[in-house]
């Protein structure tokens, strides 16, 4: 390259430079001029409400040098009314349709894909979110922390379950918790996945539950069920003014529906290894328009997936390493934070006809307006 086309490619940097740097000071001024302005003509009383209409628009400060999907949030945060704006709020993102594919960077040098399997609720699959090695030592280390029996949440304690068999048992599963631990170099990476995947502040994973590794073995599954707080209309009534379990201490037992509600605002499931046949994750409702779905929820017949497993609208098959993400709950569009339960999200796994299924599941609380503040017991 000439030194002539070196000094004439430097001349036309500099110049977009200043370019830029000049509309940043002109956009600053204009946004104060115009405050002032309308103080000084408008009065004391109006400035407060020039000031907020104006900070609708000032995110797009904020917004240069910053890639396209910080800019989209930050002009979503900032068209929300001054209440609304002291926390962060949470990410809902919803494919244009099924079979989209959006591609993502969530480990350096490498593209991975968000592939869509439904928009409502967006459910996508993730190829080789982790790799076999990681696969196989979260394995070891759940095995290492002590595998126990899984319980219905809110279940009679007393009952043994280990008696339970069959394919009208709602649960057949054994399962451990891998608890909040800074120095294990592959869950910290593991969560910084989950943040750049979800688009979600850090916040927010780092105040929810510790992972949850979860094993089937043969005729194992668990029936179609939320994961978060029941959908129904009196439940979600009665239960508006309780915390979100996460920010409380309250007993995990048959009366914790008293006590607190499930916030889990999204699930992030990845399979630890190859199911030889069965173990599908099931999705009775997807996409199903309204009045279909609430027929086949008000049977209820369909939401035991030992005998309605192929009648699922969507049915991801397990393959090792791979992540599946899903929304369990709409976005307010007021406040930002948690909305109302979503139907379509009633999920769970088929049978196991051969061989055994390993999971591992990291949902995302975010409470509701009410509770926006109050801490987190498993990040303190």
């Amino acid at each position: 390259m000439g030194v002539q086309t070196t000094k004439f490619i430097a001349a036309g940097a500099e110049k977009m430079y200043w370019a830029l740097l000049l509309h940043i000071i002109l956009l600053f001024v204009t946004y104060e001029h115009v405050y002032s302005q309308h103080c000084h003509e408008d009065g004391a009383d109006s400035c407060d409400d020039t000031h907020e209409a104006l900070e609708g628009n000032r995110w797009q400060f904020h917004c240069i040098g910053k890639g396209d999907d910080e800019c989209v949030r930050l002009e979503e945060y900032y068209s929300h009314a001054p209440e609304y704006r002291r926390y962060e709020h949470a990410v809902f993102l919803k494919p244009n349709h099924a079979g989209e594919v959006i591609d993502v960077n969530i480990v350096p040098g490498k593209t991975h894909q968000m592939i869509a399997k439904a928009v409502d609720p967006p459910i996508y699959e993730i190829p080789n979110f982790l790799s076999d090695e990681e696969c196989e030592y979260v394995k070891k280390k759940a095995l290492a922390t002590g595998m126990v029996h899984s319980r219905l949440f809110g279940a009679n304690p007393d009952t043994n379950i280990e008696d339970l068999k069959g394919p009208d048992v709602f649960r057949i599963s054994r399962q451990t918790w891998l608890r909040r631990d800074n120095s294990d170099i592959m869950m910290t990476s593991w969560k910084d996945r989950i943040e750049k995947l979800t688009k979600m502040p850090r916040k927010y994973i780092e105040d929810s539950e510790p992972f949850q590794v979860v094993n089937y073995g043969v005729g194992g599954h668990y029936h179609a069920h939320t994961d978060s707080a029941s959908p129904g209309p009196e439940e979600m009534l009665r239960q508006k003014e309780l915390p979100c379990c996460y920010q409380t201490d309250c007993p995990i037992d048959k009366n914790v529906q008293l006590c607190c509600k499930v916030c889990r605002y999204m699930t992030v499931l990845v399979y630890l290894n190859d199911v030889e046949e069965g173990g599908q994750t099931a999705y009775p409702f997807a996409d199903l328009p309204g009045e279909d779905l609430q027929e086949k929820l008000k049977s209820g017949d369909y939401l035991n997936l030992s005998k309605h497993c192929n009648d699922a609208t969507i049915a991801v098959r397990p393959r090792k390493g791979m992540a599946v993400m899903w929304y369990n709950h709409a976005k307010d569009p007021t406040t930002g934070l948690i909305g109302d339960p979503l139907l379509s999200a009633y999920h769970g796994s088929c049978d196991v006809t051969k061989g055994e299924k390993w999971i591992a599941n990291m949902w995302i609380s975010v409470p509701p307006y009410e509770h926006w503040d109050k801490p987190s017991s498993f990040n303190t």
